[in-house]
């Protein structure tokens, strides 16, 4: 998909020679508005009623 998080980037950096801390890119990442895409599954939005007695 092509999408790169922190994690990807890291471990892209790391292969290519170029020691980082990933919370390092984490922050470099943060300061360019960047963001990877968010994976899993969506929050519940609906919400049972009470039933009161």
């Amino acid at each position: 998909m092509r999408v790169y998080g922190v994690l990807k980037v890291w471990k892209q950096m790391n292969r290519e020679g170029i020691s980082v801390a990933r919370c390092t890119v984490a922050r470099l990442m943060k300061l360019q508005d960047l963001r990877g895409a968010m994976r899993g599954p969506r929050g519940s939005t609906t919400r049972a009623a009470r039933i009161s007695e």
